[in-house]
């Protein structure tokens, strides 16, 4: 007998989900034709990742972009499926942007997020230090370890 939680887990891995034509609201997406080397599909979005409304690349070569240069290209290798992540595309008004370049049959298809989490990274000590603490009650002495 099937459970209703395994009936659900089957239709969330029968979803297409990659024909949708949509994408994370937190991310952005470019494709490349690789035969022409221009931008044929841009979302709706990119200003907010690029500070470039989509009308303003499509149908450009690749050169519109100046953060995807044929160095950072060569470095993608040729078959498809495989990728390249882009680290610090854009840095404007304090917004880090990143990139994962995909290759595609015949495109590049290039995944825009923001890299910008706003946090500082934790040294190894503040990590530690909840790990290293000892509970106790009010009435018993602690003890406490510096680092």
């Amino acid at each position: 007998m099937t459970t209703s939680m395994e009936i659900l887990v089957q239709r969330c891995e029968s979803e297409q989900l990659h024909l949708s034509g949509a994408i994370q609201s937190f991310g952005a997406l470019i494709r490349i034709d690789t035969g022409s080397g221009c931008v044929t599909h841009a979302l709706a979005n990119l200003a907010g990742f690029l500070g470039v409304e989509p009308s303003e690349i499509l149908g450009k070569s690749r050169e519109s972009l100046p953060w995807l240069t044929a160095e950072t290209l060569e470095k993608l290798p040729d078959q498809p499926g495989k990728s390249l992540v882009i680290r610090g595309i854009v840095d404007r008004s304090n917004r880090k942007v990143d990139g994962l370049a995909i290759r595609g049959p015949g495109s590049i298809l290039v995944e825009l997020e923001r890299s910008d989490t706003g946090f500082e990274p934790l040294s190894i000590q503040q990590l530690q230090t909840p790990l290293l603490s000892v509970p106790y009650d009010d009435d018993e002495v602690a003890l406490h370890h510096e680092l």
